[in-house]
């Protein structure tokens, strides 16, 4: 077949794969795939290939959305968010045994920043931005019915929107409980001014290591992240000893004695160029 300029028509066959996740026993891949849908946004689904063999089976379907898929730790289920519940994104799990997908949240509206097992599989610790009021899809509804214009953004810090997340104003994430047998939530931490963290559960599964900026103003002071220990019950505690600088990627050792991150001490050049290393 001659070759030809690539056209707007092509972008609907192009299909993307990511996110790739190993199960607890080594013998699956978990993995999304993502193509333009119906109505020209992208719309991913979760698919799982048997390592062995290469063969791979969909696991989820439907225009609303499926991704973010993460094992169990026994192996036996996969949890992900899917947007197939208009307006708001709820967490959802997947028996690998079979049958249908059952939703463990009941958020309102809002965006899901990611979320976590529990090593004993009976919570998830997740970040939640909740939708402002005034800002949901009812309320724009009503004010489309009565006729009205969308209200001004009244914002008192300079984060208030960000590329390929849009306008939050002054919502900020805040890091989550998921009990899972009974769908209930709590807010666990909400300590860090920009709502950006990176966390890793502990192996007794008895809280996680939090790592966020200790600043009141992170984007106009140099940068100064710190770890905090914070129990499922009982006050967060900083871990002390570590000095300014960036950090993220947290990983908990297995016997949950050490800690090891991603980031640099670099406080000179904290938008430049740099080499990224690896700390405990």
């Amino acid at each position: 077949m001659p070759k030809r300029p690539i056209t707007a028509d092509d972008l609907k066959t192009i299909e993307t794969v990511a996110d790739p996740q190993m199960s607890p026993d080594g013998s699956r891949i978990l993995f999304s795939k993502g193509k333009v849908g119906s109505k020209t946004a992208v719309v991913s689904n979760l698919f799982v290939v048997d390592v062995e063999t290469g063969e791979a089976t969909q696991l989820t379907q439907g225009e609303g959305g499926n991704a973010h898929g993460r094992w169990s730790p026994d192996g036996k289920a996969v949890a992900f968010i899917s947007g197939r519940d208009k307006p708001a994104p709820q967490v959802f799990t997947l028996s690998m045994s079979g049958g249908d997908a059952v939703k463990r949240t009941k958020l309102p509206e809002g965006a899901i920043g990611g979320f976590s097992w529990s090593p004993d599989g009976k919570r998830i610790a997740f970040t939640f931005r909740e939708t402002a009021a005034n800002r949901t899809a009812a309320a724009a509804k009503a004010r489309e019915e009565k006729g009205e214009s969308n209200p001004p953004w009244e914002i008192d810090s300079i984060w208030y929107r960000l590329d390929g997340d849009g306008y939050f104003g002054m919502q900020r994430f805040q890091l989550c409980i998921l009990d899972v047998a009974t769908g209930e939530h709590s807010v666990l931490y909400k300590a860090c001014p920009m709502g950006a963290y990176s966390y890793d559960w502990l192996p007794d599964s008895s809280g996680l290591i939090v790592a966020h900026s200790a600043n009141k103003n992170p984007l106009l002071e140099k940068p100064n992240d710190q770890l905090y220990s914070v129990p499922l019950s009982g006050k967060a505690k900083k871990i002390k000893g570590l000095s300014a600088g960036h950090k993220g990627n947290v990983a908990v050792s297995p016997d949950g004695k050490t800690v090891a991150f991603l980031g640099d001490v670099n406080l000179d050049d904290p938008w430049g160029v740099r080499n990224v290393r690896l700390y405990t």
